[in-house]
């Protein structure tokens, strides 16, 4: 049973420094995925053309995930992959042998094994994710385990055996991921499961899908807990697990229902993150080796040296680069889905490409290792309320109809990623729901428009300033 504990209360001890805060691991971050969505919807669950009279910038929900990156791409034909995969999802199968599919005498497709944890030479035993560089295992959730089992490096322990046996030719590195890097595997495009069943089908077909995988970051908010995903549904980053059992530290204190212990699935996972290359420096020019954050000199303007996007430092009408002032609080989305078009016929900060970020781009600014979950000397004044402390993102949640109607958002209190409905209906407890931050630009893909069909550096319109190294 994954916990979400995500609360008023919670964020209450938190602001007050009440919650004890464990070293966490190093975050993972490179060049980004795309989401996974394709499609555009209207203010309820149907979904609208993504065209320029459904979400262009005269319609009433511009600007969606739906329209940007190498979704919109491979949607129109204009994405060329290495291997294959939903959307913009670019991955290659590896069999065993540490041949790719097609090569040597690994078949394509390669056939799954009859022994998912000792795979014979020519059965497919990986998988390689082409926009990330990461490989992954194809997941097992047979067998759910503890954390203690999950984590050990011992011998017998599945992260040893998986480096035994060379799992597809790597006799190292094999671990589990960073939550990030669980996360770049989603599919939100997709619900039950949230990830490309073509290439993940252990996962796809777990028989117990809501129970999650571990991943190797700590909550910083809460010294027993860790981070879990589930690619069972579109749950998102906000469910966790206890390590283990601790009377003195609810609500870890006792077992839930009649389980003996606290167990997920384990995912393992090889490499690291793919870097944006050395030929593509972020907008804006100099880059310092090994800093990742770039302040234009106005201060206005922030670039992220490892994904090649550019923030706006502050919310949504908070002024100068110390972010004065209180963000305008969005309770409708389709309120919040008109800011970036306000902001381009303004030439806002001297641009006119600006956007919702996408869930997963938004995600990237959240610092792991700390409350609050975002570096405040990049992004100061951000906005950290107990009852309406989630920025709004370009991405629906995949509806069903009658049922879910929502978007995805993230808080920077604890880090979580969550949903919330595109009307607030619960204006009791949540008045306020959602504040804007806007981005443009990345790197890794041409950040397509797949409504205007340009690309958006040939729109730039900016002054070239050089940033400011923090």
């Amino acid at each position: 049973m994954l916990k979400n504990l995500f609360g008023p209360a919670v964020v209450a001890a938190l602001l007050a420094g009440t919650w004890s805060t464990p070293t966490t691991a190093t975050e993972a971050i490179g060049v980004l995925n795309d989401t996974g969505q394709t499609s555009c919807y209207g203010i309820d669950w149907n979904a609208v053309p993504c065209d320029e009279g459904t979400t262009g910038d005269n319609s009433p929900l511009p600007r969606q995930d739906g329209r940007y990156g190498r979704d919109a791409g491979a949607a129109m034909g204009r994405l060329q992959k290495v291997g294959g995969g939903e959307a913009g999802f670019d991955y290659t199968r590896i069999c065993m042998s540490g041949d790719e599919e097609g090569q040597g005498d690994c078949p394509s497709p390669p056939p799954l094994p009859a022994d998912l944890e000792n795979p014979q030479p020519n059965d497919w035993a990986c998988l390689r994710d082409n926009v990330t560089g990461l490989t992954w295992t194809l997941g097992d959730w047979a067998i759910d385990v503890n954390w203690a089992t999950a984590s050990s490096t011992a011998d017998g322990s599945q992260i040893q055996h998986t480096n035994a046996i060379a799992r597809c030719g790597l006799s190292s590195g094999w671990r589990l991921p960073a939550r990030r890097e669980a996360w770049s595997l989603f599919d939100l495009q997709r619900v039950f499961p949230a990830v490309d069943p073509g290439y993940f089908p252990v996962l796809a077909n777990s028989p117990s899908p809501l129970n999650g995988v571990w991943t190797a970051d700590p909550v910083a908010w809460h010294a027993e807990f860790q981070w879990a995903v589930s690619f069972g549904q579109s749950a998102g980053l906000y469910a966790t697990q206890c390590r283990e059992l601790n009377p003195a530290a609810p609500p870890c204190d006792e077992y839930p229902g009649d389980l003996t212990d606290f167990t997920l699935g384990v995912l393992l996972v090889n490499g690291a993150w793919k870097q944006p290359s050395p030929s593509e420096p972020p907008e804006g020019g100099h880059q310092k080796k090994g800093e990742r954050w770039q302040i234009r000199n106005d201060g206005l303007t922030v670039t992220d040296a490892a994904t090649g996007l550019t923030w706006d430092r502050c919310s949504w009408r908070q002024v100068d680069p110390t972010c004065v002032g209180q963000p305008t609080i969005f309770s409708d989305w389709t309120d919040a889905m008109q800011v970036a078009r306000i902001a381009n016929e303004q030439r806002y900060l001297g641009f006119h490409d600006w956007r919702l970020p996408n869930a997963s781009e938004l995600e990237t600014l959240v610092k792991i290792d700390g409350t609050p979950a975002i570096n405040t000397n990049v992004f100061p004044n951000t906005l950290l309320a107990d009852n309406h402390s989630y920025y709004a993102t370009s991405s629906q949640l995949a509806p069903v109809p009658g049922i879910s109607n929502a978007y995805w958002c993230v808080e920077f209190v604890l880090g979580t990623i969550s949903t919330a409905d595109k009307v607030n209906k619960n204006t009791a407890n949540y008045p306020n729901i959602g504040a804007v931050r806007l981005v443009r630009g990345g790197l890794g893909w041409d950040p397509f428009d797949g409504v205007s069909d340009r690309l958006f550096w040939e729109d730039f319109d900016g002054p070239s300033t050089t940033p400011t190294v923090h």
